[in-house]
């Protein structure tokens, strides 16, 4: 099962969607339906918190479409149709977590993650340079949805352009893509600082390389936070000694090199990456503040999923979806309470990873330390993306948070006591001799 588990991730990255059926769908209800038949319910103990927490925004969710639709005298069924993100977050955090993971099993997968890491540095390369052609391949498989119907996409330009060229991968989105690039650049880095060998080197650069071609600036400022989250908790818990990573910084110097030669020799949108380019940024600040302003009147509960908002011609349609913020999304569609329900959602797993870092019994060390980072990058993306709503990023998090969760452990070390010397105890009483008398 956990090979299954393994190959999910993979299925979610690679394996191109058709509307609202994604390929880690069947997986994911093979794998739910042998959990069921062995514990029941009972794989929702490990996650529960979460669980619960996701239950509480899916009940926001429906008070705001009955709330709207009272006042509106509207109802539009697309609204209901978007309250099961939140079951199947939890069944993806429930399914990964209960599924029993031993040591050899783990190390294949950071073999299977090592394979990844080169194909999508590859999968990058080939779409920037568009190497034989094949970006009109990747277009026709890896489009958003929202260009399923239509046949074109905000983003095809942007792959053909020359000037101005951002990579999609299999997201069909340079910035969902930064994302997912960023998660396997953290998994290069670690294996860098904790293991020591410049043999992860050429894989990190080519995935700052990768990032690079992305164009996302979010992703890059996330990458960067997220390495020094992470590494700041692991030297405090001491997960990592200061010399260690003084020795890791130092062989993170080629891999900074070789990103920096790419964006100077090959990246040719290099204004993406300066002061000139803060357009994007301005317009969202806009968005933001009107957002704030235009929804004061659903305060509380909000205007109801977004999706339906184009329905009800609440909002333009060109930002129905959009608000590149997920606070600011969250207000819009479920008002404040939807907004406390998911700060204490993201709270309750940023603490469960880091007592998990705190554990010093997981098998791989760093690990822990990896996924702390990963959630930390997933959050700073959502501070100018809808992290939250995009499928592929998020589903990607939440399987490694509960690959996290059952990871496998090492045995304790034996205490103090299991390793003092045994001295034979006398059950028989004093002996009949005498002690001599000194």
């Amino acid at each position: 099962m956990a090979a299954v588990l393994f190959l999910t991730l993979g299925a979610m990255i690679f394996v191109p969607s058709r509307g609202h059926l994604r390929p880690e769908y069947p997986l994911l209800a093979a794998l739910l339906f042998v959990l069921l038949l062995r514990s029941g319910l009972g794989i929702l103990r490990r996650t529960a918190t979460e669980q619960f927490l996701l239950f509480l925004f899916t009940a926001c969710g429906l008070l705001s479409i009955i709330s709207f639709s009272m006042r509106s005298d509207r109802f539009v069924y697309q609204d209901v149709l978007t309250l099961a993100r939140g079951p199947v977050y939890g069944l993806i955090l429930a399914i990964s977590s209960s599924i029993a993971i031993t040591e050899r099993q783990m190390r294949s997968f950071l073999a299977l993650l090592t394979l990844m890491a080169v194909a999508v540095v590859g999968i990058s390369l080939i779409q920037y340079y568009n190497v034989g052609g094949l970006n009109a391949i990747f277009l026709q498989l890896y489009r958003e949805d929202t260009a399923l119907s239509t046949g074109s996409s905000y983003w095809d330009d942007f792959v053909f352009m020359s000037d101005i060229r951002r990579v999609i991968g299999t997201s069909g989105n340079p910035n969902d893509w930064g994302l997912i690039l960023s998660y396997f650049g953290l998994f290069a880095v670690y294996r860098i600082i904790f293991e020591r060998r410049l043999l992860w080197a050429p894989l990190a650069a080519g995935l700052m390389a990768a990032i690079i071609t992305s164009g996302s600036r979010t992703a890059v400022v996330g990458l960067i936070g997220a390495l020094g989250v992470g590494l700041a908790f692991a030297t405090l818990y001491g997960r990592v000694r200061p010399a260690h990573l003084f020795t890791g910084f130092g062989l993170l110097v080629p891999v900074v090199l070789g990103g920096w030669l790419f964006y100077a020799t090959q990246f040719q949108n290099k204004d993406r990456f300066t002061a000139h380019d803060l357009g994007s940024m301005q317009e969202r600040l806009y968005l933001w503040v009107d957002s704030l302003r235009q929804y004061q009147s659903t305060l509380l509960l909000g205007q109801g999923p977004a999706k339906a908002l184009r329905v009800r011609g609440s909002i333009s349609a060109s930002n129905a979806q959009v608000r590149d913020n997920v606070f600011v999304s969250f207000f819009v569609q479920f008002g404040v309470v939807g907004v406390a329900v998911v700060v204490a959602l993201m709270t309750a797993m940023f603490r469960r990873l880091v007592r998990e870092l705190r554990a010093d019994d997981h098998a791989i060390p760093w690990w822990p330390v990896f996924m702390l980072s990963v959630f930390v990058a997933w959050v700073l993306f959502g501070m100018t993306a809808d992290s939250f709503f995009a499928n592929q990023v998020t589903y990607c998090m939440l399987l490694l948070y509960g690959i996290t969760l059952a990871a496998p452990r090492r045995a304790p070390a034996p205490s103090a006591a299991s390793t003092s010397p045994e001295f034979p105890i006398n059950l028989e009483g004093p002996t009949s001799e005498p002690l001599p008398i000194r």
